[in-house]
């Protein structure tokens, strides 16, 4: 690995290792022997979950003044969860008891002052999972080392993905309620749908420390869709046709622009926010 992606790796190490530490003292927490919310982060713009009880499937439900988030949770391990603006908040663990019934298992309450709203998008979840370890942040790595910008690694991200990822039409057609991509397989299976694609391009993006949203909602005229919003300080190409061209969060839609021939049509369509309609920011 060159010098310029071992910095990289190592300050993504850094970041997930304050994360994971941060939780390990649990200084804010609601917890018992079943499940376990850990909010000492929460000024930092994410929270973690637990539930370690004997149900196959839990759930956690984030709750703001505005929005509301339900998420699925894998028993055993701490998944962590981005939340969606300053202000006051309920978390809620459930577990299921049989069907759709599910049981609360523990709740917390609190107030999140949120400084920096770019933060948040820096860290895995359970969408974009991925450590330092991770290949897929090894090819970031690998791909951005003799990029020198945010807009140009943004770039190196986009077009290998665009370049090296097809839609996978099979499993669109079989896809089922609860999906969960996971970046290093599609990485390695050169396959994806949306949700794959958005995936991949998060957990590449933010392991070179650009803040990365993976958003879901709708595409005109009526797509229920899966594409990003990355976090700039400057503007700039990131391919002949598709410009960044605000600072701030800009969308990129690696999905739409890898499946169609007509790169400048499609570019000009992912240039036109009116054209997505966000239900979703992860």
């Amino acid at each position: 690995v060159a010098e310029d992606s071992t910095s990289s790796a190592a300050g993504l190490s850094d970041a997930l290792n304050s994360l994971n530490t941060a939780s390990d003292f649990l200084t804010k927490a609601e917890k018992n022997d079943t499940a376990e919310i850990d909010y000492s982060n929460a000024d930092e713009g994410y929270i973690s979950a637990l539930y370690s009880g004997g149900s196959a499937n839990a759930k956690v439900r984030i709750k703001s003044e505005k929005l509301q988030y339900d998420h699925d949770l894998s028993p055993g391990k701490r998944m962590f969860f981005p939340l969606m603006e300053k202000g006051s908040y309920s978390v809620k663990i459930y577990e299921q008891v049989s069907g759709k019934s599910y049981s609360e298992v523990v709740s917390a309450e609190f107030s999140a002052d949120i400084s920096d709203s770019r933060s948040m998008y820096l860290y895995p979840n359970k969408y974009i999972d991925f450590d330092e370890s991770s290949d897929c942040v090894r090819k970031a790595a690998e791909i951005c080392v003799e990029a020198d910008t945010p807009v140009e690694k943004i770039a190196a991200v986009f077009l290998y993905i665009t370049d090296n990822v097809v839609y996978d039409k099979e499993l669109a057609k079989t896809v089922q309620s609860g999906y969960t991509p996971y970046p290093d397989r599609t990485l390695a299976s050169g396959k994806g749908i949306c949700f794959d694609y958005a995936s991949l391009f998060a957990a590449m993006c933010r392991s070179q420390g650009i803040p990365t949203r993976l958003v879901i909602g709708y595409a005109e005229p009526d797509i229920y869709h899966a594409w990003n919003e990355v976090y700039t300080e400057e503007t700039g190409w990131i391919t002949p046709e598709l410009f960044l061209k605000v600072k701030g969060y800009n969308i990129t839609d690696a999905t739409f622009y890898s499946g169609t021939k007509d790169k400048e049509k499609i570019s000009a369509y992912i240039s036109d926010e009116g054209n997505y309609s966000a239900v979703y920011r992860y």
